[in-house]
């Protein structure tokens, strides 16, 4: 679940997730792991920034983008 914002100058999104595996399998080296039951929960949020809005030089070749996540991971069963 979540939102965005656009105004071409800053873009922004913020983001909340929960994933729930039953068994979640991982590949590795030597083929696949289980890793059983598996739960992700967390937040994402998503700046972007055009900088020809103060360098008109730099009309759409330059953007900064910065991105968080938080995130929360359970493997296994809980009690």
């Amino acid at each position: 679940m979540g939102t965005r914002f656009d105004n071409t100058v800053w873009t922004g999104q913020f983001t909340l997730f929960y994933i729930d595996f039953d068994n979640q399998d991982i590949s590795n080296d030597v083929g696949w792991t289980s890793l059983g039951a598996t739960k992700y929960r967390g937040a994402e949020l998503a700046f972007t920034y055009d900088l020809s809005d103060l360098y008109s030089q730099l009309d759409g070749a330059q953007r900064i983008y910065q991105l968080f996540t938080v995130e929360t991971a359970f493997t296994g069963l809980r009690p």
